[in-house]
């Protein structure tokens, strides 16, 4: 009998986070005994931001996604209330004086509905024909009698539902002898309207993206980054190292936060950018959780830490004895009087830092976007209290090797006039690198820029159906140099392919140059600020940046677009971007779509495919 294809793998369910509740774990075992082989499992997958709790795949018959629900009417009235002309799903609880409406994503009936509905949509966006017929969309309730469940259901779903289509199964079909009755095979006959590439499109969506896999997977360390992370307090007070993309620097300051938390030491961890602030978070979560497994002990050590970008370090409160450390990421985007001001032993008058906190600095001069660090990062100097030489971290563990010639060579050729501080030749570490796909789209540069949206659109496609049997939609990343194009394209990107991103660019002009004196007084900032503070590694959906907000972060599946080189935050902007790639056990992809003619040649020399449209 072949294995049962199941994500996340079942040896991992126990480790979920969020964890599986008692009915999920007992109807998922359920399928997965009961089921024949060929239908895949996929527990908590992401489906454009929207979380079922199960989706079973098979690659002849189709697909059914299940809300699973504890609910317990001994512990609350559950009933449909249609006073206001529309039909609302009301939960009235003990102690309660008042019943609550569940609208949108607590109404299971609701939720199961639109599940369909964007499976379909998939169907007809990327396979150009409906699935709709191969569709099932039911509600399992573990607890209660299940005639009840079905009459609240009705008001839900029609009376032109097909039952087998839309099933309300109860806890007495949980029965191997009734099996039939949870999952009404017979709704879901074999067609020819399932085919491998559409089966394939499915699973692109479904399977578990990268960041929860390797959330629960340990953090490789070298001996060189553990004595970093892992010195005793106070051993080297300041510490200030350098080194290029991929080196490791995100992963020692992140490292470096969770081992103080774990001793019980405060940390302020500080980037320039709010997003930056979000993936040190991420980072350091997972260095804590391999420190300090026990759930209440993690909790209590993971409020040690504070993540913040430097421009609104000083609303943060400090402990009642200052910060024991003050750690700072990505170190160019930062001024000499901004780095200095941020590590004074005291502000308004309260502490800020404790007597001898422990001060580190990293950076990147190569990655100086703001023309910030060049000013300091390269002579190596003292600034403020980093009078120490800096430690050189030489080494990629990003990186993959075949990446490195890559970036040597658009330096040598693109970065001539800027300080760089680039890979050794044949220094990657860590685990090897699956097969990593290049490829480069030249677009005419006399288009107009709907041909430059189509052609990243056609990629998006093109990837999704590519993807690495580890990874999901959701970890593809889509860098773009300006908020203009940016919101151009994730708007395309909805209307055109059905696919919702988490992004950072805000609708409009940028005026902040115009007069205003702050972001608050320009309307496309302060809506891109919102946009940057929900932007995080566990949405579930594809992620657009810009080359700005992108730094720090990595991607095993990553799209860049580019169309100048004429500015220095053009061509470090760029280089930025390409070293953002992360190596995978099973590879990743790279896709360039520019049009810029400076760069054609570049692309042409590096990317084995290769291709211009007009």
């Amino acid at each position: 009998m072949p294995d049962r294809i199941c994500n996340p793998p079942r040896s991992d369910w126990d480790g979920l986070v969020p964890q599986l509740t008692a009915g999920e774990r007992e109807v998922a075992d359920f399928f997965h005994n009961y089921l024949e082989p060929e239908w895949e499992i996929y527990l908590q997958p992401w489906l454009n931001g929207v979380h079922p709790d199960l989706v079973l795949l098979h690659p002849e018959r189709g697909v059914a996604v299940f809300e699973i629900k504890d609910w317990d009417p001994a512990s609350g009235r559950y009933f449909v209330d249609d006073t206001s002309g529309r039909r609302v799903l009301m939960a009235h609880f003990p102690g309660r004086a008042r019943p609550v409406p569940l609208h949108g994503r607590d109404n299971p009936f609701n939720q199961v509905h639109d599940y369909k509905e964007f499976l379909n949509d998939i169907c007809l966006s990327f396979a150009g024909k409906s699935g709709y017929g191969r569709i099932m969309a039911g509600v399992i309730f573990t607890v209660g009698d299940p005639a009840y469940w079905e009459r609240l259901a009705d008001a839900f779903r029609g009376k032109a539902a097909y039952p087998t289509k839309w099933p309300v199964i109860g806890r007495d079909a949980l029965n191997p002898d009734r099996r039939g009755r949870v999952f009404l095979e017979a709704g879901l006959s074999r067609s020819g309207l399932m085919t491998p590439e559409l089966t394939d499109i499915l699973r692109s969506w479904l399977r578990e993206p990268d960041f929860y896999r390797t959330q629960r997977l340990p953090l490789p360390t070298s001996p060189r980054v553990r004595r970093l992370i892992f010195d005793s307090p106070g051993k080297t007070r300041v510490r200030r190292f350098n080194g290029p993309a991929g080196s490791g620097k995100s992963y020692i300051i992140a490292g470096r936060a969770a081992a103080l938390a774990a001793r019980g030491i405060n940390s302020l961890v500080l980037g320039f950018n709010i997003t930056l602030s979000w993936f040190l978070r991420d980072m350091a979560y997972r260095h804590l959780r391999n420190m300090v497994p026990d759930p209440s002990a993690f909790r209590v050590a993971s409020k040690k830490m504070i993540f913040i970008h430097a421009d609104l370090a000083h609303r943060v409160k400090p402990p009642l004895n200052g910060f024991g450390a003050i750690l700072i990421d990505e170190g160019t985007d930062l001024s000499a009087d901004q780095i200095e001001s941020l590590c004074v032993s005291r502000r308004d008058g309260k502490p800020w830092l404790a007597p001898n906190a422990e001060k580190m600095l990293a950076y990147d001069a190569t990655q100086d976007l703001y023309n910030r660090g060049s000013h300091w990062a390269v002579r190596g100097g003292p600034i403020g209290p980093f009078n120490t030489n800096p430690t050189r971290l030489p080494d990629s563990y990003r990186l993959p090797e075949s990446l490195l010639p890559i970036l040597r060579d658009y330096a040598q050729n693109f970065l001539y006039h800027y300080p760089t501080d680039l890979p050794d030749p044949n220094a990657t570490q860590g685990q090897l690198s699956g097969p990593i796909a290049l490829r480069w789209i030249q677009v005419d540069a006399d288009a107009d820029s709907t041909s430059e949206i189509s052609a990243l659109l056609d990629e998006v496609k093109r990837m999704t159906e590519r993807l690495p049997s580890d990874c999901s939609l959701s970890d593809i990343v889509v860098i773009l140099p300006e908020h203009r194009q940016g919101f151009s394209f994730v708007t395309a990107l909805r209307d055109r392919l059905g696919i919702y991103a988490t992004h950072v660019f805000g609708e409009g002009k940028c005026v902040c140059n115009e007069g205003p004196e702050s972001w608050k007084d320009c309307l496309r900032c302060a809506k891109s600020r919102v946009l940057k503070l929900a932007f995080r590694g566990g949405t579930g959906k594809l992620k657009a940046s810009t080359y700005h907000s992108f730094k720090g972060w990595e991607a095993r599946n990553l799209i860049l677009f580019a169309d100048s080189t004429a500015t220095r935050s053009d061509c470090v902007g760029f280089y930025v971007g390409l070293s953002r790639f992360a190596r995978g056990e099973s590879g990743g992809m790279l896709t360039v779509v520019s049009s810029c003619k400076d760069l054609a040649d570049f692309g042409r020399r590096h990317f084995d495919d290769y291709a211009c449209v007009g």
